[in-house]
């Protein structure tokens, strides 16, 4: 059979591209047809509950609002959206609709109210049991803003299975004809289909690709001559993947950074900020009070208030990338899981949404990460724990607790898990010690 395909290589290759390409053509023909079809309307209004005349009114694929990320002039605050249209059940039974709105979420079905949520009373997610038979039904969702966070996850479960998304090739802003919905259906199949075509080939070669990556490695890798100048390049090629990393997170925090206003809680920061020194201090709050100081210098650096707030969870949560690697590279000594750490910082949810907010999260991440990296150095280059650093070490986390508090559940198994690594060994020298000063009396 290999040699077979040998002899016909070319052949193989030739019958191959001809059929990728004519699924692909074929797919974007029916694509381009059925997207006039598919998709809800969508109406942006500049208020909540509807109110004033629309800011954005198209055909949306989906219920979510990464829209807003798209387009920086809509608001991020105290709008409401709409979506319409119809949704295609293949078959009938039973399903569970879910849906998380921050602030408020209705959706209908047929007409009828069937998921609602309305914040504070009902800040977890709601869910609904409905009995749908086979075929179109109306859909209406309505989502409203009022302040503060912004979230929206509208998904459907058929019975007995995982919640999902909706799928687009079955969401219609017009009431669909049978051969809408099997052109629709039909256009993502061969979407699907053309997807994996392309990307057996490209496997094929990355894997190909891989092996010889893998023998010029064995020819100048660390093992060779070239040891010490492939370890040189290793660590700048990880360098500028940490820095790309952050560079593309950076990229993607700044359009809900510094927003036209602050968020109410934000307003009740910048208050204290302003106030004197004891008050800053004293002022009942769940942050750290060195914190406010903080915020109070660059209040004096930055006299616009969003500016002065928002830089220290910008710059918190940028710098605990490259510090979060270095912690990894450092404890393992592998490049490679470092890079991967730096990405799966970038994208922790909560660090990258709390990077657009005064809060102190970011501050307290980035402390966390800086005590693990502290934490591989206590050893130095040895097994044991050089005095400097674990004083330096100790100095940190009595220090850490005046700008974050939570620092005490990093800071006190350090220090103390320090102190009985470092006890026997003090108790070996002092017994040393004792022992050469009995010698040389007897001497």
């Amino acid at each position: 059979m290999v040699r077979l395909l040998r002899r016909h290589l070319k052949a193989v290759v030739c019958g191959y591209a001809v059929t990728a390409l004519a699924v692909t053509a074929l797919a974007f023909v029916l694509g381009v047809r059925s997207s006039d079809r598919t998709g809800l309307n969508r109406s942006v209004y500049p208020e909540v509950r509807f109110g004033g005349a629309p800011l954005l009114e198209d055909v949306s694929r989906d219920v979510t609002l990464d829209f807003l990320d798209e387009d920086p002039e809509l608001p991020r605050r105290y709008f409401s959206t709409r979506w319409m249209g119809y949704w295609y059940v293949p078959r009938e039974g039973n399903i569970r609709l879910e849906g998380t709105g921050d602030d408020r979420l209705d959706v209908w079905v047929d007409g009828e109210l069937v998921l609602r949520r309305t914040p504070p009373a009902d800040m977890h997610t709601a869910s609904r049991a409905l009995a749908l038979e086979a075929g179109v039904h109306r859909i209406l969702v309505e989502y409203q803003q009022h302040g503060g966070a912004r979230a929206l996850r509208l998904r459907w479960a058929p019975d007995r299975g995982r919640a999902r998304a909706f799928e687009p090739y079955r969401l219609f802003h017009e009431w669909p004809t049978l051969n809408d919905v099997r052109l629709a259906e039909r256009a993502s199949r061969l979407r699907t289909a053309a997807f994996v075509i392309w990307a057996t080939p490209i496997a094929v070669l990355l894997g190909w690709l891989t092996g010889r990556v893998w023998k010029v490695r064995n020819r100048f890798g660390p093992q060779s001559g070239f040891g010490r100048r492939w370890e040189t390049g290793l660590r700048v090629a990880v360098a500028l993947g940490v820095g790309a990393v952050a560079i593309r997170a950076l990229l993607a925090r700044l359009p809900g950074w510094n927003p036209e206003s602050l968020w109410i809680d934000d307003v009740f920061y910048a208050a204290i900020v302003r106030a004197d020194l004891w008050s800053m201090i004293t002022a009942p709050v769940h942050v750290a009070p060195g914190l406010f100081v903080v915020w109070r210098v660059l209040y004096a650096v930055f006299p616009d208030p969003e500016w002065s707030l928002q830089l220290l969870p910008l710059g918190c949560g940028m710098a605990a990338i490259p510090v979060m690697a270095l912690a990894v590279r450092k404890l393992t000594r592998d490049d490679g899981l470092a890079l991967l750490a730096a990405a799966a910082t970038a994208l922790n949810p909560l660090l990258a949404y709390y990077m657009v907010f005064v809060h102190q999260y970011t501050f307290e991440f980035l402390l966390t990460a800086v005590f693990l990296l502290a934490a591989v150095g206590l050893f130095g280059n040895g097994p044991e724990i050089e005095p400097r650093r674990f004083a330096r070490v100790a100095a940190l986390g009595a220090v850490a607790l005046f700008f974050a508090i939570p620092s005490v559940f990093v800071s006190f198994p350090i220090v103390n898990l320090g102190a009985a690594v470092t006890a026997p060994a003090w108790f070996r020298d002092r017994g040393r010690t004792g022992m050469s000063r009995m010698l040389l009396n007897l001497s």
